[in-house]
């Protein structure tokens, strides 16, 4: 058990799963990766566990995508899983390890700001072609507008209407 970092966004990469190894005391299938906003994580790494883990700052996730995005990161990291196929993990890891081992042969490539802001780009779209994010937000957004439209003008009636002689009927 421990924290996500403040102000950050994580999520894990399992290469090699343990047998005992669980995120908030349920095995990892495979259908996505853990993930989580900063506060509360519980998982259990075996001995036999390899995984990278991806730390993203929030303001840069505030400064690259737009809010609906970063709404529904939000939504599927309350379900403490991103979604995604097994094999479009397994593409992402691959594409990460590549870049582990680019960064490890040339590490003087990571003190150039421009090659860092690239690469943290590329990882971040990468991260975003791999995973399914719930559309569900935006019908509820419209959903909410919707409402909001109909009780602006049920306060508007309200306003102009006689309350003493309104019925029921009138009312609905």
């Amino acid at each position: 058990s421990g924290l996500t970092p403040p102000g950050v966004f994580g999520l894990a990469m399992p290469l090699q799963l343990g047998r005992r190894t669980s995120f908030w005391r349920a095995p990892l299938h495979d259908a996505g990766l853990p993930a989580s906003f900063p506060g509360a994580l519980e998982a259990v790494i075996d001995a036999a566990q390899s995984h990278l883990i991806l730390l993203i700052d929030l303001r840069y996730l505030q400064r690259m995508l737009p809010a609906e995005t970063i709404e529904a990161l939000e939504h599927a990291a309350a379900d403490r899983l991103l979604r995604a196929s097994q094999d479009r993990i397994v593409r992402l890891t691959a594409w990460l390890l590549q870049r582990l081992e680019q960064a490890h042969q040339h590490p003087a490539l990571l003190a150039h700001p421009a090659a860092l802001e690239t690469l943290s780009g590329d990882v971040l779209a990468r991260l975003l072609e791999a995973i399914e994010l719930p559309v569900r937000r935006a019908c509820r957004r419209q959903a909410s507008q919707s409402r909001k439209r109909g009780l602006d003008r049920a306060l508007a009636f309200l306003r102009e209407a006689d309350l003493s002689t309104l019925s029921v009927p009138q009312l609905c």
